[in-house]
């Protein structure tokens, strides 16, 4: 007990006087888009984006429609998406196809197939910032991507430098499907961002909560905290 406390007290000691710094996501392998159950359902959903698109339910969660703009776009949670390099984003809804396997995949899930014809992509090359924002410090997220271009052809998208690449169309023929990625982390800060690289292209993207902090750790760690900052206000009197 007296080894738990301990810790609990350099922890919150660190992040006193330690700047704050966002958490490094743990991105798993890229997927392939096969069917609607691709869409994650663990934990709890907090937030999703169908990208130029319109509001979508898939797999029981639900999307909501959001319209890019140009260098800074505020989502409707108060996410962002911003483009370096004074870069602007197309909406694009044409990224279906009339052949398979896309077409057999929308007629099982039209509403999976609307998620996948529409995104969007930063014009000029530039990188794409994604930030989440809001989060709970000491929480536990899962944050899930996917990029689809079923006209045929194939562009990339490495997100974080090439932590995980992911490919619109990896067959390059009309009617293929695009991947998913799925990354984890614990917020250490309020806000978190990832970055799509190289005219990265942008589909879809859900916030899910997987665990929140036992109530004795956080307890614990706020009491380290108050402590800690009761010594430095005696400090400096």
């Amino acid at each position: 007990m007296k080894n738990s406390i301990k810790l609990a007290f350099l922890v919150a000691a660190a992040a006193i006087l330690t700047p704050a710094q966002a958490a490094v996501i743990a991105w798993g392998n890229a997927t392939d888009i096969a069917a609607a159950t691709d869409v994650s359902t663990t934990g709890t959903a907090l937030r999703a984006y169908n990208i130029s698109g319109s509001a979508a339910t898939v797999n029981g969660v639900n999307f909501t429609a959001e319209s890019m703009g140009a260098n800074v776009n505020t989502l409707s949670t108060g996410d962002t998406l911003v483009g370096s390099g004074g870069a602007t984003w197309a909406n694009f809804t044409g990224f279906g196809s009339a052949s398979n396997p896309f077409d057999a995949l929308n007629t099982s899930s039209p509403s999976y197939g609307s998620l996948l014809s529409t995104g969007t992509y930063p014009l000029g090359g530039s990188i794409l910032t994604f930030t989440f924002n809001n989060l709970n410090i000491g929480y536990s997220y899962q944050v899930q991507i996917w990029t689809n271009d079923s006209r045929g052809g194939n562009k990339s998208t490495p997100i974080d430098g090439g932590a995980v690449t992911l490919n619109t169309n990896p067959t390059t023929l009309g009617g293929g499907l695009g991947q998913f990625a799925i990354g984890t982390f614990t917020a250490n800060a309020t806000s978190q961002s990832f970055t799509l690289d190289n005219n990265s292209y942008l589909n879809a993207v859900q916030l899910r909560q997987t665990a929140i902090p036992e109530p004795s750790t956080y307890m614990m760690l706020l009491g380290g905290a108050g402590a800690l900052m009761l010594l430095r206000r005696r400090r400096t009197v």
